[in-house]
């Protein structure tokens, strides 16, 4: 049977107990990310939405949060995101990707839709010049991009 917590085991795990708001938690970016991995939204749009600088951070890759919320699907998290002020059509650090080209990649639909409405680019280009179609496997993520406007005569530097 795990131990009670006491103020001391709670502060150490990031409770801010001093605030005035009663328990509020002091949320890190690795928290949020794991957030969106179990499908928890709602704490991750509640750590967004009490903590809006988290939308600066990056990872190692140049991920922002709104990249690992459009790889994981998590509209109603890319939605705080954005509303906090997120750069929709922010690039990483490494090949360029957008989060609509990492929604893409991973099938995520409802990213996608949302990413699109939030005004994301879909004609937007990796560093090699790759655009959202090349990432994209699925024929319902073509007719999302399609239905968005998306450019089919665009080439990559391969051509």
């Amino acid at each position: 049977m795990a131990a009670q917590p006491t103020t001391e085991t709670m502060a150490e795990d990031g409770l801010n107990l001093s605030s005035e708001k009663n328990m509020q938690i002091d949320y890190h970016s690795s928290d949020v990310v794991q957030f969106m991995i179990h499908k928890d939204t709602g704490s991750a749009s509640a750590a967004v939405e009490d903590q809006p600088d988290l939308i600066n951070w990056r990872d190692e890759k140049g991920w922002s949060l709104l990249h690992h919320a459009a790889w994981h699907g998590s509209s109603e998290v890319i939605n705080s995101l954005v509303k906090a002020g997120a750069e929709v059509d922010l690039k990483d650090l490494v090949k360029g990707v957008t989060p609509l080209m990492a929604a893409a990649e991973k099938g995520q639909e409802e990213a996608l839709k949302t990413l699109v409405k939030a005004g994301a680019d879909v004609n937007a280009t990796d560093s090699e010049g790759k655009g959202v179609v090349v990432r994209s496997g699925s024929s319902s993520v073509l007719r999302l991009l399609l239905d968005a406007g998306i450019d089919l005569d665009h080439r990559d530097s391969l051509g």
